[in-house]
């Protein structure tokens, strides 16, 4: 899963608009997304919460509802990934579970801050 192309949009209430594009085998979707700055945020440290061992699930999900997102401790530090993508004109989506080590869980932390660094300083 890939995001890009973020835009700011200050007039209503920090709402962050973002590409994202999802590919399983010959299947592919992609959408344009909303979501507010702070739940994002939210997002961010909730993963550092679930790295520390503090929490066993988090979730987001776009305030459009095209995205959701939700990562699940399981045994011995893997963690169930769970995507779901939807293209708002077609109304097609795309579901992804996934399993990894936590190893993972501190560069997607690093890049959502990244993300809200760089919309902080446009």
């Amino acid at each position: 899963m890939c995001w890009s192309g973020f835009l700011l949009n200050d007039n209503k209430e920090n709402t962050l608009y973002f590409k994202v594009k999802a590919e399983k085998s010959i299947f592919i979707v992609s959408t344009v997304c909303k979501t507010c700055c702070k739940d994002l945020l939210a997002f961010e440290k909730h993963i550092q919460l679930l790295y520390e061992e503090r929490v066993n699930k988090v979730t987001f999900a776009s305030s459009d509802g095209l995205l959701r997102i939700e990562l699940k401790r399981e045994e011995y530090g893997r963690i169930k990934q769970y995507f779901f993508i939807m293209e708002e004109s077609t109304k097609s989506f795309i579901e992804i579970i996934d399993y990894f080590d936590q190893t993972f869980l501190p560069e997607l932390k690093d890049n959502i801050e990244g993300i809200i660094v760089g919309m902080n300083n446009k």
